[in-house]
């Protein structure tokens, strides 16, 4: 049996005792059937993997002794991706999918196409629930970060956050302090991290054009994209983007890119950039020791 992984809201430390919430008892308790001395894994979104025991079970109380810490290895690359709202339910699956795919940001935004109208508390519910989903999304597949999800915004906000992303990348590489990330003071440095070796790294901004512009492949084998430590992409909604957002963006520095003659969904559109953009930064390798760990049913102290 695979060794349950739970979310902790709360920073995580080892040799500590952690009491689990109600649901999570409840799951660990009746469903699996946990008992005393079995092993199951905490995460707090921080990068780390904690291992640990039921040290205590009775019919008010589990709690969890962390045995040891894994810390997993930092990537080569970040990827954020800006979503247009989709119709309906669409993109709780792209929230998901992209969270089990890596992604390290996900932006939602408006573009003049959008079809969804919402007030400003629908969208605000909209995004709580997103970041519920890519909890759950992170715990399923093992990952130890939990990709920020921002709140709603225009588009013309998105072209804007992209070229304070490519400042900061200009001035770190400089040496010169950054200003304030784009994204929410809220969210922790741990879980939007900036990568340590940025001298030759540059930052890739790429649009998603239904109708035409440079295959991804000639992309990432040009010289922007081969020291490309951050991509920074875009995709549209159902109807696509009128050339006027295109020009802004291309104005603003955004390569535009196409997926070939077949039009595909947006939901189908964003899973297959990220899954192509994975495969080439290397996310897709093979299982180390340390995962392969996470299935052993026991672990002894």
């Amino acid at each position: 049996m695979t060794t349950p992984r739970i979310f902790s809201p709360h920073p995580l430390c080892e040799r500590q005792l952690y009491t689990l919430g109600g649901e999570h008892q409840h799951y660990l308790k009746n469903v699996l059937r946990i008992r005393i001395g079995d092993a199951v894994t905490l995460f707090d979104g921080s990068g780390s993997d904690y291992r640990g025991v039921v040290e205590r079970l009775d019919a008010q109380d589990l709690a969890v002794r962390i045995v040891n810490r894994t810390a997993i290895a930092g990537k080569t690359c970040r990827l954020t991706l800006a979503q247009a709202l989709p119709k309906g339910s669409k993109m709780d699956d792209i929230v998901e999918k992209a969270t089990e795919l890596g992604v390290d940001r996900i932006i939602p935004f408006i573009s003049s196409r959008s079809v969804p109208k919402w007030s400003i508390e629908k969208a605000a519910d909209r995004v709580v629930r997103w970041r519920k989903i890519a909890i759950e999304a992170a715990r399923r597949c093992r990952r130890t970060d939990i990709p920020p999800i921002e709140e709603v915004v225009p588009y013309e906000d998105i072209l804007r956050m992209a070229q304070r992303e490519e400042d900061m990348l200009r001035m770190a590489r400089q040496d010169i302090a950054a200003p304030s990330p784009p994204w929410s003071e809220s969210e922790s440095a741990a879980k939007c991290p900036v990568l340590a070796d940025v001298r030759d790294a540059a930052f890739c901004p790429i649009i998603f054009w239904e109708e035409g512009g440079q295959s991804v492949k000639s992309i990432l084998h040009s010289e922007n994209g081969r020291k490309a430590d951050h991509f920074f992409l875009v995709i549209g909604p159902e109807g696509g983007f009128p050339r006027e957002e295109v020009n802004s963006a291309q104005e603003r520095g955004f390569v535009v890119a196409g997926l070939g003659a077949q039009v595909l969904r947006v939901e189908t559109a964003s899973l297959v950039v990220l899954a192509i953009l994975q495969y080439e930064t290397g996310i897709f390798s093979e299982m180390n020791d340390d995962m392969k760990f996470n299935n052993i049913r026991e672990v002894k102290t």
